[in-house]
């Protein structure tokens, strides 16, 4: 066997993401190809297990985002006027959800959305993000929605921009990947971060497509070129080659649809 692709596209095709690398499964058989690879690294343990970890959500995360969300979509930002119990915060989001399952279905649209609590943990004062449908309702009909219904803050709302690196960028900062994976960062340091996160929380109706994995035999091993498939073009700053963890080549190439 040569090398591995896993290819995921989203379901109305705005995105794609190719993923090449070997494994120990699916090794390449030319010695110079064998020769370039890198010491493996082992299993992660600790502060390096976790950072997989947290990589491993974020990437997750953006397609997800990429799968549901689109340039319009809401990006709402709930604040607290005065620190509560949790259990009171809970409460209250719990009940503007509600509220806003309602105000969805009398517009004829169903709620999709992703949420995470913010300084969860004590450093600063906890807030709330969520990501949400509804880029054809208009603000001056849903911020009295969230004015009305939300009563322990502010609600500010501001449009979605939804490319690429947008999914990236909010995948990242609800995961803490911008922050955790900085370089030489401690164990101590990486804990006190993830504990700021809170659980991301996602609606049911959310479409998850699913990427194919298929093992490619006919080379030994895959071009370092990214080319963009047709109507397509690379998303440079996401885009990448490096070594996995069993120390072969690895390339991660997100193309984004013209137009």
């Amino acid at each position: 066997m040569s090398y591995i692709r896993r290819d995921w596209e989203s379901h109305d095709s705005r995105f794609r993401i190719c993923e090449k690398y070997h494994s120990f499964r699916a090794q390449p058989q030319n010695p110079k190809v064998k020769e370039r690879r890198c010491p493996r690294t082992g299993e992660g343990t600790g502060v390096k297990q976790k950072i997989i970890n947290v990589r491993q959500s974020t990437s997750n995360l953006t397609r997800l985002l990429m799968d549901n969300f689109r340039i319009g979509d809401w990006y709402l930002t709930l604040s607290l006027k005065k620190l509560v119990k949790q259990e009171e915060m809970e409460k209250a989001y719990s009940s503007l959800m509600r509220e806003l399952r309602k105000f969805y279905r009398k517009k004829g649209q169903e709620l999709k959305y992703v949420s995470v609590i913010e300084n969860k943990a004590g450093r600063g004062r906890p807030h709330l993000h969520i990501i949400m449908n509804g880029r054809d309702i208009p603000f001056m009909e849903l911020k009295p929605v969230l004015e009305k219904h939300w009563l322990l803050g502010q609600a500010y709302l501001k449009n979605y921009s939804g490319g690429a690196t947008d999914a990236k960028k909010l995948a990242a900062y609800f995961t803490k990947e911008d922050i955790v994976t900085k370089k030489d960062i401690t164990e101590e340091e990486l804990e006190k971060e993830l504990g700021q996160r809170g659980r991301l929380r996602a609606s049911r109706n959310l479409i998850r497509t699913k990427p194919t994995v298929k093992t490619i035999s006919r080379s030994d091993t895959f071009r370092d070129e990214m080319k963009p498939p047709a109507g397509y073009r690379l998303v440079k700053e996401l885009s990448y080659s490096g070594v996995n963890e069993d120390g072969y080549a690895y390339q991660h190439a997100v193309y984004e649809r013209d137009g």
